[in-house]
């Protein structure tokens, strides 16, 4: 199971450049030391946590790979779906060897997550749901719910649990609203954002916490959406579910993610540069997000018959917002690099968006003009050339969705 030097180099290569921005979990120096391990001595980390954590990378890597690349790295004989296949069962038996369901190894803990991550789109919803809930429980086991830093853990130690406990909150997030079933912070939630500084400002046995930095810093992507998803998860079913029955005033609602929308302009997106890749990235994503959460809300009152038509309008044009950044993100060259990201829908809110505007259209009683009519069939058409995982993949939401589009085409 284990790739060769070349093989390997070039996975964790891949990771570094096209994984590692977006996730921010591991101790680089470590994760290159458990690769030169794996090549030349791989009897040392079998059966042992290590062994969890490379082949969860070296699965991801794969995942972040296309076909030409894949051929490149592995030979004709090995197209993508079979090294991701590999290096998938490789991953998961790695777990079961070292008992993950028990475990209290921090290190096992990171490979499950890197191995969930890329594989929303491959499990059911139901099941990923359950997949992902197994590693919400497991850091609640090792008190990632908790900051490091009350309990005076090491400074180091503090930032890598915060690190990953920012991750897991949107990855089962995420999954349980695919699932149609609410999520929250688990209770007695303390855990503090991992703090904005670049790599080399932390290692293992440093007696100081590292010095908050101002700016842009390789954790820029990551903080903005732990400050923006921690929001999201206070909000509990009202932001996962659109419980109309939790629904509070709208106007009260906006007031209270423009404190939310303020904050992440001042401490992050201004120090954004649209030209590099993770900063464009960063700026879709939180911008995205904060108008995701205010369709929602409007959405919740829509279910029940509550909406005035002038949020509706509101609702609309927060939608057609949405599909833009999702269009202007699909179709940047400099963010090839980050395809698996944005392979599925990845800013938030592209999905109540896509079936807002489908559901008006099919139901359009005159409130909708032309121009609506083509705006609206104009981001649709982007969304199905962007994202081709609508037609190609065999999951329920894809095919409902395409089935909404042909009755909407039709009306």
């Amino acid at each position: 199971m284990y790739p060769n030097h070349t093989e390997a180099m070039s996975l964790l290569r891949t990771h570094l450049e096209r994984v590692e921005p977006l996730t921010k979990i591991l101790h680089i120096p470590a994760l290159t030391a458990i690769f030169q391990t794996a090549v030349s001595k791989p009897a040392d980390i079998d059966g042992k946590a290590e062994s969890c954590v490379f082949f969860a990378v070296c699965h991801f890597a794969a995942y972040a790979l296309t076909e030409l690349e894949c051929t490149q790295i592995f030979g004709p004989t090995l197209d993508r779906a079979a090294v991701m296949q590999k290096y998938h069962f490789a991953s998961w038996q790695s777990l079961v060897n070292v008992k993950f369901l028990k475990t209290t190894e921090f290190m096992v803990l990171q490979a499950l997550v890197l191995l969930l991550v890329p594989l929303g789109n491959v499990y059911d919803p139901q099941t990923y749901w359950i997949l992902t809930g197994v590693a919400a429980r497991i850091s609640t086991r090792l008190g990632l719910h908790r900051d490091g830093e009350k309990q005076g853990l090491p400074p180091f130690d503090v930032q890598m649990r915060r690190r990953l406990a920012f991750q897991i909150i949107p990855l089962d997030g995420k999954a349980s609203h695919h699932a149609g079933v609410g999520m929250g912070l688990p209770p007695n939630f303390d855990t503090q954002s991992p703090i904005n500084t670049n790599d080399a400002q932390l290692w293992p046995g440093m007696s100081k916490p590292p010095e908050e930095q101002k700016g842009a810093t390789e954790m820029i992507y990551c903080r903005a959406r732990s400050h923006i998803g921690r929001f999201f998860a206070k909000q509990g079913k009202l932001m996962m579910d659109g419980d109309a029955t939790e629904t509070p005033n709208i106007e009260e609602f906006d007031r209270s993610i423009d404190v939310v929308e303020s904050e992440v302009e001042e401490t992050y997106l201004r120090y954004c540069d649209v030209v590099e890749p993770l900063h464009f990235l960063t700026i879709c994503s939180a911008r995205s997000a904060i108008a995701a959460m205010r369709l929602r809300i409007r959405l919740a009152q829509d279910r029940a018959n509550a909406l005035p038509e002038t949020e509706r309008k509101r609702a609309w044009e927060l939608a057609l917002k949405i599909m833009d950044t999702d269009a202007a993100a699909s179709s940047n060259t400099s963010l090839r690099r980050f395809a698996w990201h944005m392979r599925s829908f990845f800013v938030w809110g592209s999905w109540d968006s896509l079936i807002f505007l489908l559901a008006s259209l099919r139901k359009n009683n005159g409130t909708l003009s032309p121009g609506d009519v083509n705006a609206a069939w104009t981001r649709i058409e982007a969304t199905y050339t962007h994202h081709t995982e609508l037609v190609e993949q065999d999951r329920a939401l894809p095919e409902a969705v395409g089935r909404v589009t042909l009755k909407a085409f039709e009306a």
